[in-house]
């Protein structure tokens, strides 16, 4: 293991983080290749996971410790690590799963219900494999779908920096020329609300993505999932189809929270369920989420995706995107991502005690100008 002392989890930098009782670290996939349905965010190696597992081992916390400390008040040391691992890949089975069994090092899973055993295909399976035709397009047929697109228009309006987001974080093979790149944020643009776009690009570009998840299993099974959770592992649900819950309404937020956590009790026989929000859950009402879990007991504690800062009791903010490598390097970069947090975390709190002291200046003010 490529892990220096200096930066051990027993260390200052650790005890310096944010001051939380559990730091959870969040995960999307852990591979050594390069996967053509998985283009919009790159991921680390094998090698590079574990040298993150073996940095916090001794350091870690089991979910049900989690939910003791958090719900029934009993005592946890802070700042312990727990694991999470969104969407629910097949390679959390076949490469995360055995990394953390070899030191003994529990997980959450958390698995979007719809794509269990690859019933229905995700949204940026679609996109990341168009991407990838994009990428070994020749010039001559790039030229060729930007003439087609000219006369049947796909680019979704008012997604641009979206799409200049996505293609800034995605994993790209080398440097763009001005066409490709174009036709890449067209792609980009098209967004879970523009199905019929996105199968259309799939058409001119000739990906077949049905046929491609019949050959390659994308998404984990019923049976992997059930043989995590007789390991020990814990699944949550991701929502149904891992869309935003931001924009829904208030009962389909809760029906894709409650059935989601339905189908993994089923599914692993679980008696409680964590939940994960896909992408952020920063807007959501907390009462709305306390209400939905007082008439639904088995849904336990939920899963946010950042920033680390104050919040309710049931909720657990992660620090999120730890897949990204942040280079070809095996050492682990996770300390450095928890500075990051750090500094994120002390400049909320210091704006959030300037708002008030301004604030409380400001009615000070006013109850004088009323004497």
């Amino acid at each position: 293991m490529n892990v220096s002392r200096a930066d051990s989890f027993s260390n200052s930098v650790l005890e310096r983080t944010v001051p939380t009782d559990v730091l959870a670290l969040g995960y999307h996939m852990v591979s050594d290749e390069d996967l053509p349905h998985l283009k919009l965010y790159a991921y680390k190696s094998r090698r590079q996971f574990e040298n993150d597992v073996a940095l916090v081992q001794g350091q870690t916390v089991e979910y049900a410790d989690i939910v003791n400390h958090r719900l029934h008040g009993a005592a946890l040391p802070r700042n312990r690590v727990l694991f999470t691992f969104d969407d629910g890949f097949t390679e959390c089975f076949e490469n995360v799963r055995p990394i953390l069994r070899k030191y003994g090092v529990g997980g959450v899973f958390f698995v979007s219900t719809d794509f269990i055993d690859d019933r229905l295909l995700f949204h940026e399976t679609k996109l990341s494999l168009c991407f990838t035709e994009i990428e070994r397009c020749g010039a001559d047929r790039i030229g060729a779908l930007r003439e087609r697109l000219a006369r049947e228009p796909l680019r979704a309006a008012g997604h641009e920096d979206r799409a200049a987001l996505l293609l800034s974080q995605a994993r790209r093979a080398g440097p763009l020329e001005e066409e490709r790149r174009d036709l890449l944020l067209c792609l980009l643009s098209l967004w879970h609300d523009h199905e019929p776009e996105l199968d259309r690009f799939c058409e001119l570009l000739g990906v077949d993505a049905v046929d491609y998840v019949r050959r390659r299993q994308v998404f984990m099974s019923s049976r992997q999932l059930k043989t995590l959770a007789a390991e020990g592992f814990t699944i949550g649900a991701h929502a149904l189809s891992h869309h935003s819950l931001q924009t829904m309404s208030r009962d389909r937020i809760e029906r894709e929270i409650v059935s989601s956590c339905e189908v993994v009790r089923e599914v692993t026989g679980q008696k409680c369920v964590p939940f994960a929000f896909p992408y952020t859950g920063a807007e959501i009402d907390r009462a709305l989420l306390s209400d939905i879990r007082s008439r639904h007991r088995f849904i336990e504690l939920i899963f946010d995706s950042g920033p680390l800062r104050r919040d309710e009791p049931f909720v657990v903010d992660r620090v999120l995107w730890l897949d990204d490598p942040a280079g070809d390097s095996p050492m682990s970069n996770v300390p450095v991502r928890l500075r990051e947090e750090l500094w994120k975390h002390q400049f909320a709190e210091e704006s959030r005690a300037a708002r008030e002291a301004f604030s409380a200046r400001g009615r000070r003010g006013t109850e004088r100008s009323r004497r």
